[in-house]
């Protein structure tokens, strides 16, 4: 499994996502967790961000779909799924959609719990996209940055509880972390036993839409060899931020 994350994580950032993949992964599985090798620090916070990742998604996924049996996107906001399928051989999965589509199976409506309000408009999209708009009892913002997340837990802790609640009295049966670094983090079971309401966390829901996979068999493949033509403009885009010392990998 190859996690494509956003950041430029340390070996000790690599080596705390890649242990806590395989934690909640059945079985054997080997996570491996590469960054992007271009785009913006901070491109999940909105549209235009999520958009400007693009290119460093297609890249990595370009050069790992060889070498992995899946490979899941690191941010709820799933930059590039769509064409990242397209020129994929192996599953594309992203956090966000499966956690979107896993909710359907838990309860009538659902809540999402986002870490920054400019996230909210591309949520919307994917929703309406996926039919589910009717689904979502609403979007409670804890107001935080990815890298603040563990720095206090029991305040994200909090934050959170306090925004599901929100939702919770809304009619929400079942709660969604919308960020990749809050599944990866120790959040999952307090905020469900606080609420007592199911808590969907994205890792895992991407862990077990690539079991889906494993189960019923791979999805329709895409079509790489349509896409020759991004091999030689992606590393021209990569040679061309170097040689500029705009900074990769995010």
């Amino acid at each position: 499994m190859l996690l494509v994350d956003d950041l430029s994580p340390d070996a000790a950032e690599i080596a705390r996502i890649k242990d806590a993949v395989e934690a909640m992964a059945p079985g054997t599985v080997t996570a491996t967790v590469e960054p992007i090798q271009f785009g913006l620090g901070h491109y999940y916070e909105d549209s235009v961000g999520l958009a400007m990742a693009v290119p460093g998604v297609l890249h990595q996924v370009d050069r790992h779909q060889d070498d992995t049996d899946v490979i899941v996107l690191g941010c709820f906001g799933d930059p590039g799924l769509r064409p990242a399928r397209e020129i994929s051989r192996v599953p594309v999965i992203g956090g966000g959609e499966a956690s979107m589509v896993l909710a359907q199976l838990y309860a009538r409506r659902f809540g999402i719990l986002q870490i920054r309000a400019s996230n909210i408009p591309e949520t919307e999209v994917a929703l309406a996209t996926l039919g589910l708009s009717g689904m979502c009892a609403g979007t409670g913002v804890i107001d935080m940055a990815f890298y603040e997340l563990l720095d206090d837990t029991a305040k994200t802790i909090d934050l959170l509880v306090r925004e599901g609640r929100k939702l919770v009295d809304r009619g929400a049966e079942v709660l969604i972390l919308g960020c990749i670094s809050l599944g990866l983090g120790p959040f999952t079971g307090e905020l469900s036993d606080a609420l007592q309401v199911p808590v969907i966390n994205p890792v895992r829901a991407a862990i077990a839409a690539a079991q889906v996979f494993q189960t019923v068999g791979p999805p329709v493949s895409g079509r790489p060899e349509d896409y020759g033509q991004l091999r030689s403009y992606l590393p021209a885009v990569e040679r061309a931020l170097s040689a500029a010392q705009v900074g990769s990998g995010g």
